[in-house]
C-alpha cells in the first residue's frame, strides 16, 4: 500500500506543480496587462495620463506642446489646401493611434497618421499591397442561405465588409454602411465576411442591424483578401480587382463617408 502510495505521488506531484506553475504564470500575465489597460481606460474617459507622444513614422518623442502644434499644423494645412490648390482638391488627414505604455518613467503614446488630397493618398498608416489584385474566385452560402460567388467577371461591382460581432468598429460603421447600401444596392454587390460562428452571426443580427449579404466562417477567404486590422471594406469592380481599401468610418465623419461614396461612384 505504501509503495502504491508513493508511486502516485511521483506521478502527481509534478503534475501540480505543473498546473501551479501554469497558474502562476497565467496570473502574473494578467497582472501584466492591466497597467496597459488601465492606461487606456483613462485616456479614454479624458484623462491626462500622456507624458510624450512617439511619432512612428519618424521615431520623433514629442512633449504635449510639440504634439499640439504638429496637429495644429496639419489642421490648418488641411483647411487651407483646397483655396491653393490649381484642381481645387480637398486635404484630408487622420491621426491613428497605435500603443499607450510605460517607457521608464513615462507614459508614452505612439501614433501614426493618413493624409489623402483627393483621392490620392501621401501618407498611409499601413501598405494596401493587395491593392490591384484580384480576389480569388469562390462560391458561398449565406447565413440566410442565398448562394452567392464572390471573385472573377461579375455583372456588378462588389463592396466587401470584413467584421466581427464583437468589433467596436466595425459596430460603429453599421448605419454608414447600411445607408451605401440603401443608395447603391439596385447597382453594387455588398457583402460582409466574418469568421464568427453563423449561429454567432444570426444571434448578432437579430438585435443589430446589417443589410449586407452576410458570409459567416469565412476566415480562410478573409486572409486571402484582407490586409490589416478590422474593420474593413474593400472595393472589387466587376472584374474581381481589388480598386482600393479602407479602415473604419465613422457615422459623424461626413468627409469620409463622401469620400467612400466617390470611391463607389468610381467603380459604376
Amino acid at each position: 500500500m505504501k509503495k502504491a502510495v508513493k508511486i502516485i505521488g511521483i506521478i502527481l506531484i509534478p503534475i501540480v506543480a505543473y498546473l501551479a506553475y501554469g497558474f502562476i504564470s497565467h496570473l502574473l500575465y494578467l497582472k501584466s496587462q492591466e497597467p496597459g489597460q488601465k492606461l487606456w481606460e483613462d485616456y479614454l474617459a479624458g484623462k491626462d495620463v500622456v507624458d510624450y507622444y512617439e511619432n512612428l513614422y519618424t521615431g520623433q518623442i514629442m512633449t504635449k506642446h510639440e504634439y499640439k502644434k504638429f496637429n495644429d499644423s496639419l489642421d490648418m494645412l488641411s483647411a487651407t489646401f483646397k483655396e491653393h490648390d490649381s484642381l481645387k482638391r480637398e486635404m484630408v488627414y487622420q491621426t491613428i493611434l497605435s500603443g499607450l505604455g510605460k517607457r521608464n518613467d513615462s507614459t508614452i503614446l505612439s501614433f501614426k497618421y493618413t493624409i489623402r488630397v483627393g483621392s490620392e493618398y501621401l501618407v498611409r498608416e499601413n501598405s494596401y499591397e493587395k491593392i490591384g489584385t484580384q480576389i480569388p474566385v469562390k462560391s458561398f452560402t449565406t447565413v440566410t442561405g442565398e448562394k452567392i460567388k464572390l471573385g472573377g467577371k461579375q455583372e456588378k461591382p462588389t463592396v466587401i465588409n470584413l467584421w466581427f460581432v464583437s468589433c467596436g468598429g466595425c459596430i460603429q460603421e453599421m448605419p454608414v454602411l447600411n445607408a451605401m447600401h440603401k443608395k447603391y444596392g439596385d447597382k453594387v454587390n455588398f457583402v460582409a465576411l466574418t469568421f464568427d460562428s453563423e449561429g454567432d452571426v444570426k444571434k448578432f443580427l437579430s438585435k443589430k442591424e446589417f443589410t449586407y449579404q452576410q458570409i459567416a466562417e469565412a476566415e480562410d477567404y478573409i486572409k486571402a483578401i484582407g490586409t490589416q486590422p478590422y474593420p474593413e471594406t474593400i472595393f472589387v469592380d466587376k472584374n474581381g480587382h481589388i480598386k482600393a481599401i479602407e479602415g473604419v468610418v465613422s457615422p459623424d465623419d461626413k468627409q469620409r463617408i463622401e469620400y467612400f461614396e466617390s470611391t463607389i461612384e468610381k467603380l459604376l
